[in-house]
């Protein structure tokens, strides 16, 4: 209660009650007093709840507070003149409204416009829509009006017809190895600020609006309505299908419901911690209910993990702690294996696919397979996950051999003049690499070197998610008369590669790259043998994958992972890294600006490194409405009604209806109710 809030927060200091009422009125926003008497007696009836209603001395009338935070709802620029160095002058507002009212009269419709980035070097682009373009998809920009200044292109408001993309400046235009080539590329155009024309003459004036001094000079790019691949950074390239690199700035559900229950669920004592969400509807129950299933799932499985993981580490090349992948799982078997409630919680795909018998080992080995799986998944988080243990900086991966003071290492460092220590943290980085795009074998369970889908048994018994997968694997260079391959990853190419660019952040000499990069696989087949060599990737029925014979991946028994405090961030794209990198640079295809440094852990923490260090239980969340069997209604009823493994209902308002669930004190409200009674 909004009334409630107000009478608590002028309570402590206005002592009369007419005032109390008055102030508390007006910061509800409500209408004017209706009759001062009505508002007198709701106030009394508040604060003698709040003095008289309780419980073996626990108050019943507790209002609790909880605060969504929006992100972006849609940002847009707005365009302006700028000055020699960047003509046009870039305003970014979080979102269209607030940018229409500050401009309006100033500017047309077609003159917001939408932001997209590509994910992988934040090259940013801005997007409209245009009328009369004769261009196919992928094709470079035609069409037209034919004005007296020349060819015109009017803003489509509709947002129906031709999409295109333009921008004001190249990030890394300035760096002497970016080259606008392969499919995308860039031609010179103007773009009127005021009305949002696209022109590709260089008109004195704008052929729509008829505005002089409007026109800005852009960069639009040859792609209309698809485009394959960033033309800065080549992200997305080679896909197979279309599926557009740029990502809009949209809204950020920084406070989700997620957060918010179990926000609630900590804050309450041992006797209260169950929480009903309620829905407008069926569909956005069961969905809601799910979502939440799922991503506690993988937070308590972080927990047990983040428990488990040793807290020894390799002193030296020779030093050999127990702290493979293998031990730690058997330690997580045995804690699951002798707490069955936990073990159902973290994973019940085990017990949906086998019985747990005295008698038999069945059980206990899907367990150690499963959780191999997951550890497994966990370890090869790409830099672009933001929820795992080491993007959170407390999950640290060891390589075998890679210390300063192995006699291979100190060799090739002394060979290419280059200190051991920037050497071993320069290779250290390059396996992250590889083990961060899941090019890591594991002998049991080679969940990477196949693709996933509805033939594999994993995936049937739920393992693995049914997503498309593909797998990926390394070679040196390719033979003569080799053709490329989307699926190999080659470290000396006809272009410049991941690795070539990796190499260069040590500033060797230019024709000291190639052999440095074999000096390197030599060191990391031969002589610390963490690559190993694969007959062929596979697709899930078992058959090869054409090109892709003797590809290498990294060893995942030569790793190990121990517990860590501390993790990294590029000052300029973003990306977090696990560990301190050579000379400070980003390991980000072609970011050579950005200086990696450590992440203060500073106020306000991270959410997820809070509910990961203290939170007291995890959301266990079940669909309560009549898509529900009636049967398993009642169970998850009675369940929830004893705190038997299930804190949280996410329902429909039919819950109501005649339905016995105990003592309540929380309840969360996803949507606005669609009418107020």
């Amino acid at each position: 209660s909004e009334f409630a809030y107000q009478l608590h927060y002028y309570g402590a200091s206005v002592p009369e009650l007419d005032d109390l009422v008055e102030k508390a009125w007006k910061g509800t926003d409500r209408a004017p007093i209706p009759k001062t008497e009505q508002a007198r007696h709701e106030a009394l009836t508040y604060l003698v709840l709040g003095a008289a209603a309780e419980e073996e001395e626990t108050p019943l009338f507790r209002p609790k507070l909880h605060y969504f935070v929006k992100g972006l709802e849609g940002a847009v620029t707005v365009l302006d003149k700028g000055d020699d160095t960047r003509p046009a002058k870039p305003t970014l507002f979080l979102n269209a409204d607030d940018a229409k009212d500050k401009y309006e009269g100033r500017r047309e419709e077609g003159a917001f416009f939408p932001v997209v980035v590509c994910p992988q070097c934040g090259q940013h682009h801005y997007e409209q829509y245009l009328q009369e373009v004769t261009s196919a998809p992928g094709e470079e920009l035609q069409g037209g009006q034919q004005s007296p200044e020349g060819v015109v292109f009017y803003p489509d408001e509709s947002k129906t017809e031709s999409r295109i993309l333009f921008t004001d400046n190249i990030v890394h235009s300035e760096d002497d190895a970016w080259e606008d080539t392969g499919t995308n590329r860039h031609t010179n155009g103007q773009v009127c600020y005021a009305c949002g024309a696209i022109h590709t003459d260089d008109p004195g004036s704008c052929g729509r609006c008829e505005r002089s001094g409007t026109l800005l000079p852009i960069l639009i790019l040859d792609s209309v309505d698809e485009v394959s691949s960033c033309p800065v950074c080549s992200y997305n390239q080679g896909n197979t299908h279309y599926d557009d690199p740029f990502r809009a700035l949209k809204e950020v559900t920084v406070a989700n419901v997620y957060v918010l229950a179990q926000d609630m669920l900590n804050q309450a004592d041992d006797e209260g911690r169950r929480l009903i969400v309620f829905t407008d509807n069926r569909q956005e129950a069961a969905f809601q209910a799910g979502w939440m299933q799922d991503r506690a799932r993988r937070y308590r499985f972080r927990r047990l993990l983040y428990e488990h993981l040793p807290n020894e580490r390799p002193a030296n090349s020779e030093d050999r702690p127990n702290i493979s992948i293998e031990s730690v799982v058997d330690d997580l078997v045995e804690t699951l294996d002798e707490d069955r409630h936990r073990a159902q919680n973290i994973a019940p795909e085990v017990f949906e696919e086998t019985v747990d018998s005295e008698f038999d080992t069945k059980f206990r080995d899907a367990l150690q397979r499963y959780l191999t799986v997951q550890v497994l998944r966990e370890v090869t988080a790409s830099y672009n996950t933001r929820a795992s243990l080491e993007a959170w900086g407390k999950l640290g991966v060891h390589y075998a051999g890679v210390s300063a003071d192995n006699e291979h290492i100190q060799e090739l460092a002394s060979a290419y003049g280059l200190d051991s220590d920037e050497l071993t943290s320069w290779l250290r980085n390059l396996l992250d690499w590889a083990r961060k795009r899941q090019m890591l074998h594991h002998h049991r369970e080679p969940i990477f070197s196949h693709t996933w889908d509805g033939r594999h048994d994993l995936v049937r018994n739920q393992y693995l998610p049914p997503i498309d997968f593909y797998p990926s694997g390394m070679r040196l260079e390719r033979s003569p008369g080799q053709d490329s391959n989307n699926y190999v990853k080659v470290w000396i190419g006809q272009s410049r590669t991941k690795t070539e660019d990796w190499a260069r952040r040590l500033e060797l000499p230019e024709n000291d790259l190639h052999p440095f990069l074999r000096s390197v696989w030599n060191l990391l087949v031969d002589d610390l043998e963490l690559f190993t060599q694969l007959n062929s990737l596979e697709w899930a029925s078992s058959d090869p994958i054409k090109g892709t014979q003797n590809v290498y991946h990294l060893n995942s028994h030569k790793i190990g992972i121990t517990t860590q405090d501390e993790r990294y961030q590029c000052d300029f794209c973003g990306r977090i890294h696990p560990r301190q990198t050579p000379n400070d640079a980003c390991t980000r295809w072609r970011c050579e600006e950005g200086h990696v440094e450590v992440m203060p852990d500073e106020e306000p923490r991270d959410y997820d490194l809070v509910s990961l260090e203290n939170a007291e239980t995890f959301v266990m969340a079940e669909e309560h409405t009549a898509q529900v069997p009636t049967e398993q209604r009642d169970n998850i009823e009675r369940a929830f009604k004893e705190g038997e493994g299930i804190n949280c209902l996410v329902a429909t308002p039919t819950l109501e209806l005649g339905v016995d669930i105990g003592a309540l004190d929380m309840v969360l409200l996803r949507n606005v109710p669609p009418r107020s009674e």
